[in-house]
């Protein structure tokens, strides 16, 4: 089973959707609430929501970018049993910005993950994002996200077919 966990904007709604229906089997999604208005992610408000979700067993989290903070807070408080993690868009400065534990979070990652991130990714690039994991002496995979038909520097990854290839292949290893 997988959980999908979009980003913070409005626009990662569609994008994350389309991602999930490539995916077989009862996979969940969370929809957040300040979507309906404005402003940003409450971490309390979508926390309940995966609690609530009640997922029994071993789960797979694709989180995009804020979401990627959303599943390790989610895990560490025990509201689901992560297999692996796939963060796509990890927002390292992002959350840092906004005062929120990113580097306990890394410190304290004992799970499988794979983090996709684009070279130049405003959130972070992927050699910084990759020398802060060494630096933590984490034990996880990083691929660099670069496709011919996007840019390398923004948060928008679109080649889902590729996606869904290395998600699919690194959960499967």
């Amino acid at each position: 089973m997988y959980l999908f966990l979009p980003g913070n904007t409005k626009d990662h709604k569609e994008w994350c959707e389309s991602l999930k229906s490539v995916f077989e089997g009862n996979n969940q999604m969370i929809y957040y609430d300040h979507w309906k208005g404005q402003g940003n992610i409450v971490w309390d408000t979508e926390l309940e929501k995966i609690k609530n979700l009640n997922i029994k067993g071993k789960v797979n989290v694709v989180g995009k970018s804020a979401g990627c903070i959303l599943g390790m807070k989610a895990h560490n408080l025990g509201y689901i049993d992560v297999n692996k993690y796939i963060f796509i868009g990890f927002p390292y400065y992002w959350a840092k910005q906004r005062g929120d534990n990113v580097d306990e979070l890394l410190d304290n990652l004992k799970t499988d993950s794979l983090f996709i991130q684009k070279p130049n990714d405003p959130v972070i690039g992927y050699e910084e994002l990759n020398t802060i994991l060494k630096n933590k002496y984490l034990d996880v995979s990083t691929l660099r996200y670069e496709r011919v038909t996007e840019s390398n520097n923004n948060h928008n990854y679109e080649d889902i077919q590729y996606l869904y290839k290395i998600i699919s292949g690194f959960v499967k290893s």
